[in-house]
C-alpha cells in the first residue's frame, strides 16, 4: 500500500494531478506531433513503453519521439504531453522549467537490462530527494 501512495503522489508530483483539462486545439495537436528537439542517440533508445505490474495495478509511460511522454494508470491515460529529457544518464519526467511553475521531476535510472526505475524526485526548489530502495519498481521496456 505504500509503494501505491508513493506512486500516486508521484504522478502527482510531475503534474499528472491535474483536475482542469485545456481544451486541445489545432496548434496544440500540432505542438505534440513536432519533435520539440532533435533526439540524441542515448533518448533515441529510450523512445518506447515501459510498464509495471508487481504492486497489483498498471502502471505504463510512454516515451515518444518528440520529447512527451504518456502515463497510464490502470489502462487509463492519467498525463500526457509532459516534457522528458536525459540529464546525466538519468531520464528526468518533467522538464527544469516546469519545477519552475511548481511541479516536481521524476527522476528515473536506466537499468543494465533497458528497464528503467523511479529512484528520485527533484523538488520544485531544487532540492533533490532519493527515493528510499522498497520503493524502487522497475519499468520494462514492452516495446
Amino acid at each position: 500500500m505504500r509503494t501505491l501512495i508513493v506512486l500516486v503522489v508521484g504522478l502527482q508530483a510531475v503534474g499528472c494531478g491535474k483536475t482542469e483539462q485545456p481544451v486541445n486545439t489545432d496548434e496544440d495537436k500540432t505542438q505534440k506531433q513536432t519533435p520539440a528537439k532533435e533526439l540524441t542517440a542515448e533518448e533515441k533508445k529510450v523512445v518506447g513503453a515501459y510498464e509495471e505490474e508487481s504492486t497489483g495495478f498498471n502502471y505504463k509511460i510512454v516515451f515518444l519521439e518528440n520529447g512527451l511522454a504518456e502515463t497510464y494508470l490502470d489502462g487509463r491515460k492519467v498525463d500526457d504531453g509532459t516534457k522528458w529529457s536525459i540529464v546525466n544518464g538519468e531520464i528526468y519526467l518533467g522538464a527544469l522549467d516546469d519545477a519552475d511553475g511548481g511541479n516536481a521531476i521524476g527522476v528515473y535510472r536506466i537499468n543494465k537490462d533497458r528497464s528503467i526505475t523511479n529512484v528520485a524526485m527533484i523538488r520544485p526548489n531544487g532540492r533533490r530527494e532519493d527515493l528510499r530502495k522498497v520503493n524502487h519498481h522497475p519499468l520494462k521496456k514492452i516495446k
